[in-house]
């Protein structure tokens, strides 16, 4: 949906280190090996994954698959998600461990991370205090986590009724995402097409309501 990736290509400066290399690939195999199994929460498992990924990027600990983007394509074959979304795993470490601690990211998990992300790619500031209270209490859902972020970037007027997450997630075997996203893309093509523009959770509101009156348009008298 629309969404930036930030990742550094820059050079770095650091020697190349083998005995770190070693210990990044191991733990990066590890919580491949945990994801793959649902051994342990997704949401911590993926800010684990792009802690690791974006110190390997910086090490350049990918240089067997001659470049990270191949090296992201082997994780993508491993645990069945999207590059742009492992991409985004990556900047979530990236645009918040100079704010965050490793063990606070895990705590609140990838979803919540990535709208602490929006928060900092949008404002260019750094995570205020009361935003990272709200990511770290159990108690404050990802829906007003959402709002919170959108108030504190002055967007409150795009805020148009409550939160809402009828689905809540779901597995899915890859061919049945593939027909998901065939739907998601027709939806948005369809006249007059979603503008990209839009921001991401009205684009989202608008797929879903074109695929919603579709069926029902085609079975009123279910």
């Amino acid at each position: 949906m629309n969404t930036e990736l930030a990742v550094i290509e820059s050079e770095y400066l650091d020697p190349f280190n083998e005995d770190e290399q070693s210990q990044v690939e191991a733990n990066i195999e590890i919580i491949l090996d945990s994801i793959s199994k649902h051994e342990i929460s997704l949401s911590t498992s993926y800010v684990q994954l792009g802690l690791l990924l974006l110190q390997a990027q910086k090490g350049r600990y990918w240089r067997g698959y001659s470049s990270f983007a191949r090296y992201l394509g082997y994780i993508e074959e491993r645990i069945g998600r999207a590059r742009s979304q492992i991409y985004a795993y990556v900047c979530v470490a990236e645009r918040l461990t100079p704010y965050i601690s490793n063990a606070n990211l895990e705590k609140m998990g990838i979803s919540k991370a990535q709208e602490l992300v929006r928060y900092v790619k949008q404002s260019g500031l750094s995570v205020p205090q009361n935003l990272l209270t709200d990511a770290l209490d159990p108690k404050v859902k990802l829906g007003k986590l959402h709002i919170n972020v959108s108030e504190a970037l002055h967007v409150k007027g795009e805020v148009r009724g409550t939160w809402y997450e009828p689905l809540g997630g779901f597995y899915a075997l890859p061919d049945e995402k593939k027909e998901i996203q065939q739907a998601f893309d027709k939806a948005r093509q369809v006249d007059p097409p979603i503008s990209s523009d839009l921001p991401d959770h009205v684009q989202r509101l608008e797929i879903i309501l074109r695929l919603c009156r579709e069926f029902v348009s085609s079975y009123p008298e279910v």
